[in-house]
């Protein structure tokens, strides 16, 4: 496939709803079954856009994006990353109950190991994008940002469906 010319910048509130799909995505799953029927009227995507993208200060807010262009402008793939540390300053959302969490109890061991790194919480391609290397120059331009703000570790979660993503 030819090479793909390429721009990697910060995330704009106009990305909102193709950030949250981005998420959707790259959850397989998860995110369908937290959110969905969440916000009656509204689809896991748009409870996920309205709860986490839209949401001032929570980790998965825009300002916490990056997307991937084209050079005609569309968005193709999109990186969520930040301090690790933000996580544990996440205020938690009431409409997330424990039995609505309780699928979730086995990933908080997980997720509270890189504690100190710059975290890649999510990062997605969207499917008419693949295997282009944007996911891989979303992760280099994640690793470019932990180095510019002096982050020794860089750390990433992922889901035993991703391992094509780092051949």
């Amino acid at each position: 496939m030819p090479a793909i010319d390429l721009k990697i910048s910060p995330a704009e509130r106009e990305d909102a709803n193709a950030l949250a799909e981005a998420a959707i995505l790259a959850g397989h799953g998860v995110f369908e079954m937290l959110f969905e029927d969440l916000i009656p009227g509204l689809s896991a995507t748009e409870a996920y856009r309205d709860r986490r993208v839209l949401k001032p200060g929570h980790f998965s807010h825009f300002s916490n994006w990056h997307v991937a262009r084209d050079a005609g402008g569309k968005l193709l793939g999109a990186l969520n990353a930040f301090p690790h540390d933000n996580l544990a300053r996440a205020t938690p959302d009431p409409l997330m109950t424990p039995e609505r969490l309780a699928p979730l109890a086995v990933m908080g061991d997980i997720e509270d190991e890189p504690a100190g790194s710059y975290y890649l919480n999510l990062v997605a391609v969207f499917p008419e994008a693949q295997g282009r290397g944007i996911g891989r120059a979303l992760v280099q331009h994640a690793i470019t940002r932990a180095a510019q703000q002096e982050f020794r570790c860089l750390s990433l979660s992922t889901w035993g469906d991703d391992q094509k993503l780092m051949s």
